[in-house]
């Protein structure tokens, strides 16, 4: 039986390239609103983003998978 890889090369470099994206939109939201840029805060909220993104495509790459396994 192949063992199917959840985790590959691609799915990591989607995943960082997302929270580097989205630390890059929250970071120019601060800047263009004059508001004080809270390094910590933004931090924060870019892990859990990403964090939460991964285990979405996770999911989404498992179903998909086993789906396409049940119909073959």
């Amino acid at each position: 039986m192949e063992k199917s890889k959840l985790i590959n090369r691609r799915s990591v470099l989607q995943l960082v390239s997302f929270g580097f994206a989205v630390f890059l939109i929250r970071v120019g939201m601060d800047y263009f609103s004059n508001q004080p840029i809270e390094g910590v805060k933004i931090a924060t909220e870019v892990v859990l983003t990403t964090i939460i993104y991964g285990l979405l495509t996770l999911l989404f790459d498992y179903f998909s998978r086993k789906k396409m396994k049940k119909g073959n």
